[in-house]
């Protein structure tokens, strides 16, 4: 299968979808959490998808609620859909999971204050990371999977070293909280996105500002670089997703939702974006242009994010 033939979107209607992104055709709707979905990702091969969930399970009952104790991030098989792992334990709602590049490791976050480490095949946890004063809102691995680096609403992005759980360095300089947090390709940047209304790129090593982007004229939900690290792509609930250039912090171009933009990524050629919205649409746009290019419609809900597979490709 060619890179980015099937697209994968989480939605507050408590459904992952799989697409496919040359039609747009609905290929399969992952259905088993019991609140919204806010993010999903396939692992390397495009064999698994983890979702993650708020998993909202209150009762009402002559008036009072009834709240779970556990809230999920799950695995399935994204060929069958059937669900393979449940990964419970977070005190909160999840905020964001993700895999580690060979998939043996999941990295979960949630309201609680923790990013959580799990075996992928048993649902074990392996490591809890503590530390920040707030809820922890997306953390990824670096390519080796020796540092995880996270964002949090205690308006800080810290990274810690994956192994042992020790903090490494602490990005501090937003005004508001932090909602995500990558690396580049080198592990040498780190790209942080705010409700400050500004993306802010950072010398992994030193945890010294390199830079600031400007522009959006609500919070900035999420940002990316492209896989050389040339462009940076953002979305905010301005309606807008935005591309820059990393090294001038020109803008490039505007790409136009019809609500608040959750979540935006670039195709591993980068000739691709492909952003979710609180429109209840995801969209595929041509990176250069700024054509939209299709609308993938059928959540009934927000939709909170969007991933290409990249199944079958060296990244």
């Amino acid at each position: 299968m060619l890179t980015g033939a099937r697209v994968l979107t989480t939605s507050l209607d408590k459904t992952a979808c799989l697409w496919d992104a040359a039609t747009g055709a609905e290929l399969a709707v992952l259905r088993g959490h019991v609140g919204g979905v806010m993010s999903a990702v396939f692992d390397r091969s495009g064999v698994r998808v983890l979702t993650a969930s708020d998993d909202e399970t209150s009762k009402q009952w002559e008036g009072v609620r009834y709240f779970p104790t556990d809230w999920t991030a799950r695995v399935w098989d994204a060929a069958t859909g059937v669900e393979l792992a449940v990964l419970s334990g977070h005190k909160l709602w999840l905020t964001s999971a993700v895999f580690d590049r060979p998939g043996a490791r999941v990295l979960t976050t949630s309201l609680d204050k923790t990013a959580c480490l799990w075996d992928a095949a048993t649902g074990t946890k392996l490591a809890v990371q503590r530390g920040h004063e707030g809820g922890v809102m997306s953390a990824v691995f670096d390519r080796s999977g020796a540092r995880v680096l996270t964002a949090s609403s205690d308006e800080t992005a810290r990274l810690w070293d994956a192994a042992t759980g020790a903090e490494l360095a602490v990005l501090r300089g937003h005004k508001d909280e932090v909602t995500s947090a990558v690396f580049d390709r080198s592990g040498e940047r780190v790209l942080t996105a705010s409700l400050d209304k500004t993306a802010r790129m950072w010398d992994a090593a030193t945890g010294s500002e390199l830079a600031v982007l400007r522009g959006h004229e609500a919070e900035v939900i999420s940002a990316v670089f492209d896989r050389p690290g040339a462009r940076v792509l953002t979305t905010s609930r301005d309606r807008t997703a935005r591309l820059w250039g990393a090294a001038t912090g020109a803008q490039l171009a505007v790409l136009r939702h019809d609500g608040g933009v959750m979540s935006a990524v670039f195709d591993r050629s980068g000739a691709r974006v492909l952003t979710a919205s609180s429109d209840e649409t995801a969209r595929l746009w041509d990176a250069a242009t700024g054509a939209e290019l299709a609308v993938l419609r059928g959540h009934r809900a927000r939709v909170r994010s969007a991933v290409f597979d990249r199944s079958g490709v060296r990244l």
